[in-house]
């Protein structure tokens, strides 16, 4: 069964807002993990930091690839 042109495009349309509600929490996450690496840094804490910016590195790349509108999301 093959969907419609409209079906598609709806389809389409509700994946790429899908993905960008995935990066606006994204970016609430990273401003999170900033801020936590900021007062870790400040209370020398750094083995936590240096987890915090791995992960804070990862969701920005994760972040970068649903904001990219290059990035065919039907692949």
């Amino acid at each position: 069964m093959t969907l419609s042109r409209h079906q598609r495009e709806k389809d389409l349309n509700e994946v790429i807002a899908a993905r960008r509600a995935a990066a606006v929490k994204l970016r609430e996450a990273l401003a999170l993990i900033d801020a936590a690496k900021r007062k870790l840094t400040y209370n020398k804490s750094d083995a936590i930091v240096f987890d915090l910016k791995q992960i804070y590195e990862q969701l920005k790349e994760t972040t970068e690839t649903l904001e990219d509108p290059e990035f065919d999301p039907t692949l």
